[in-house]
């Protein structure tokens, strides 16, 4: 009986032997060189290539794949290395600040010149503090509980979680009163787990640079930094939501 006569299922388990019997003997070809260069495979445009040629077309196509993929990995590990170096450097300036002004100051000038950050602010949580509250101090705001408070930093507290997105008209008027530049995007960052001690706001000219759907981790590790440095110069902080 022609191959062409056969049933369907009959040639479709024929196939599957031949192909199981190759997957189990890779060396097959190997020993036949004369039968995998007769070997021919159809193109989709009726054109016949021989295995050898297909495979090397498909080593090929992998290989740029994985080219674009190296290509993309080596990015994002020089975007994290410099990420990693300029928090290095807003650590030092927040070891190097004496007083609290000296250190938001040092926050301020390297989120501006490090990242690209427009206006920055230090929110504190007047009940969070252990002694006495600070005196006026520039890029440092006591964010009093109740009606005059922002949605979006009620929210915060409540949750404690970080928020990004766009920088509304209530939000940017209570944060940033004093700022000319055009500010579009926000991101409310807790200091502190839970905002016990406040938040950090970082405010950009970007629509894009804080979206709700970036992650959090970075910002997270930015705001434990400044947590930290704000504590020092404070004398420390109780735990908890206060």
């Amino acid at each position: 009986m022609g191959e062409a006569h056969k049933p369907q299922q009959i040639r479709d388990e024929e196939a599957e032997r031949v192909g199981a019997y190759l997957a189990e003997h890779p060396d097959f070809f190997e020993q036949r060189p004369a039968l995998l260069e007769s070997l021919t495979i159809p193109h989709a445009s009726g054109a016949a290539v021989s295995l050898i040629e297909r495979q090397v077309t498909r080593l090929k196509q992998r290989n740029r794949h994985l080219q674009k993929r190296l290509a993309v990995l080596v990015d994002t590990a020089k975007e994290n290395e410099a990420r990693v170096l300029r928090l290095n450097r807003l650590a030092r300036r927040l070891i190097e600040g004496r007083s609290l002004e000296d250190l938001v100051a040092g926050l301020q000038q390297s989120m501006r010149e490090d990242f690209g950050v427009s206006a920055s602010l230090v929110g504190l949580r007047p009940q969070a503090l252990a002694g006495p509250q600070p005196d006026r101090v520039p890029g440092v705001r006591l964010l009093e509980g109740g009606a005059d408070l922002p949605a979006a930093l009620n929210d915060l507290f409540r949750t404690g979680r970080c928020e990004c997105g766009p920088l509304g008209d209530e939000l940017r008027a209570y944060l940033f009163p004093e700022v000319d530049e055009a500010l579009r995007s926000v991101a409310l960052v807790p200091l502190e787990r839970g905002a016990a001690l406040g938040v950090l706001v970082l405010a950009s000219a970007e629509h894009e640079q804080f979206r709700p759907d970036m992650g959090a981790w970075f910002l997270e590790q930015l705001a434990n930094l400044v947590a930290g440095a704000v504590k020092a110069r404070l004398g420390g902080a109780p735990d908890g939501r206060g």
